[in-house]
């Protein structure tokens, strides 16, 4: 088990090989009975799980320092208590992802142009949400769609929750017709 720890993050990486031990025995068992001797290849086999579980857990290392590393740069638009904020905003973003299926990179970059374009606000995260879901029903990215929606809702001088959602239905409304044509 190896487990690296840093001020925020902690990630824990652990390889069992023990069901994949005992099927290798097993395959070992039936080498024998025709006369091969498998212990070599269930030392290989052992070996290449153990490596692959290993290559899975840097995978998982580099996105979670990744991770950080974007949450730390929407820290530093945020003031008062930034450790806090971010924690729930972090947990949000994971549910967000979880939910939709966006990336958490893409997510964070968007939270940035949020926190960017509309400031601190209680909406930060529900305006988020919208423009995501915009994003995706309009092929677009993220950062797109919050780009969309607060040049839209400033410029009609209301920034909450509820204009972004409404001008995410009227943009998105125009892109159908745009691609329909006038509806009747």
């Amino acid at each position: 088990m190896i487990i690296i720890t840093s001020e925020e993050l902690q990630v824990v990486i652990s390889a069992n090989t023990s069901g994949l031990r005992s099927a290798m025995e097993g395959v070992n068992r039936s080498f024998k009975n025709t006369g091969l001797a498998a212990s070599k290849f269930a030392t290989v086999a052992v070996a290449a799980g153990a490596t692959a579980a290993a290559a899975i857990g840097g995978v998982a290392l580099k996105s979670a320092i990744d991770y950080e590393k974007q949450m730390a740069n929407v820290a530093t638009l945020l003031g008062g208590d930034v450790k806090k904020k971010i924690e729930g905003m972090s947990g949000a973003v994971k549910k967000l992802s979880s939910d939709t299926g966006t990336s958490t990179e893409l997510l964070t970059d968007g939270l940035y142009q949020v926190v960017s374009a509309f400031g601190e606000t209680d909406d930060a995260m529900k305006i988020l949400e919208i423009s995501t879901k915009g994003a995706s029903a309009g092929n677009a990215t993220v950062t797109d769609s919050v780009n969309l929606l607060s040049a839209v809702t400033k410029g009609y001088g209301d920034t909450s929750a509820e204009a972004a959602q409404q001008t995410s239905d009227l943009a998105f409304l125009t892109v159908k017709l745009g691609q329909l044509g006038s509806v009747a």
